[in-house]
């Protein structure tokens, strides 16, 4: 019996053993967890107050290029520098063969030769030339008549001719009533007749109404009806206009008159008496380009040499030795290319995300 009384206080001395040893551990985790956890305190945040640390890549990159270029027909008799190379201003890049240059100036002057013969020829013949009409449409309006000074008709018209290109004439009207798009209407023209109109679109005081531009004139008066009822009247006018110029020169002949169908191409007025015409004017506009290329050309073959324009860096060379400038086009073509401005740049995009740490400093 004593035995058994022992064994009982033995198995309640270990459970209260271990319960204590239990509630020990709970105990410590808490401390240790509470020990381990961030404090957060208030601060005050002002200007100048957060430090930001950002971490964020690019490709650094000169502050500025600048691209040297040769007409096309140069040829490059040898290369001084090399990519990379830190050039000063005024240092050689590059020397120019001197017989395709003597070349090049030889063809110029033949070619100004000849176009000073070809504009002594206009000046001397005063031609005719003709005006040709630019699209397909109806001559709505003739500001000009024979024997009028094309610069004269132009200064106070702003044209010679006006073409309508889409067939239709147009007016406005202001009315408050909601009429739909689109919706067909009855104008009335001044001299009586009727025409079929249409509600083009809305505007800031109406309705813009089109009609077929065959027969109507350029600034009557247009009355709108819909369903029978007024609603409103405009001022016509070309509702896609194409107005006809000249460089200059005297009407000599109108082969053309107001509400004609013209195609395009179709031969519109005669110009006489006027040398700046457009073939004198092709000539003289030809001319000056190759006297500018001349004087280029005459400026290489007293320094036939390619000189950097200021310091910088040779970022690339798009020629070598014997090379001669070929472009299709026949404009200049970039032979060098530097780095210049001293300082680089970089830019990099940044997202607030890209923010990993703030902190007070």
């Amino acid at each position: 019996m004593r035995n058994k009384k022992k064994r009982k206080w033995l198995w309640i001395l270990i459970v209260a053993i271990v319960t204590f040893a239990a509630f020990i551990a709970i105990i410590r985790d808490a401390l240790r967890k509470a020990a381990n956890q961030a404090v957060y305190k208030n601060y005050e945040v002002k200007m100048g107050s957060i430090v930001e640390s950002v971490t964020a890549n690019g490709v650094l990159r000169p502050k500025d290029t600048v691209e040297l270029k040769l007409p096309s027909g140069y040829r490059i008799e040898e290369v001084f520098v090399s990519p990379g190379e830190r050039v000063e201003a005024g240092q050689k890049l590059a020397s120019l063969d001197v017989k395709t240059l003597n070349e090049i100036s030889i063809a110029l002057s033949d070619e100004i030769a000849r176009l000073d013969n070809e504009l002594a020829f206009l000046s001397r013949n005063n031609k005719s030339e003709a005006l040709y009409s630019p699209v397909k449409g109806r001559i709505k309006k003739i500001f000009c008549g024979e024997g009028d000074d094309v610069h004269s008709v132009i200064a106070e018209r702003g044209a010679l001719l006006v073409i309508s290109s889409d067939e239709r004439m147009s007016f406005e009207i202001e009315t408050e009533n909601d009429i739909p798009l689109k919706a067909k209407v009855n104008v009335i023209l001044r001299d009586g007749k009727e025409k079929t109109g249409l509600i083009e679109s809305k505007t800031s005081r109406g309705y813009l109404i089109t009609l077929t531009d065959d027969g109507p004139k350029v600034g009557d008066k247009a009355q709108a009806f819909c369903d029978g009822a007024f609603i409103g009247e405009g001022t016509l006018s070309v509702n896609a206009p194409v107005t006809v110029l000249a460089n200059g020169g005297t009407v000599g002949k109108l082969h053309v008159g107001e509400n004609d169908r013209v195609d395009r191409g179709e031969k519109l007025i005669t110009l006489d008496d006027e040398p700046f015409i457009n073939s004198y004017q092709s000539a003289f506009n030809a001319r000056y380009e190759a006297a500018q290329k001349a004087a280029g050309v005459l400026k290489s073959i007293s320094d036939p040499v390619i000189v950097a324009p200021e310091e910088g860096t040779v970022s690339d060379i798009l020629v070598k030795d014997g090379q001669t400038i070929a472009d299709a086009s026949g404009d200049e073509q970039t032979v060098f290319m530097l780095d210049v401005g001293g300082a680089v740049k970089m830019e990099a995009k940044i997202d607030e995300l890209d923010i990993d740490l703030i902190r007070t400093g």
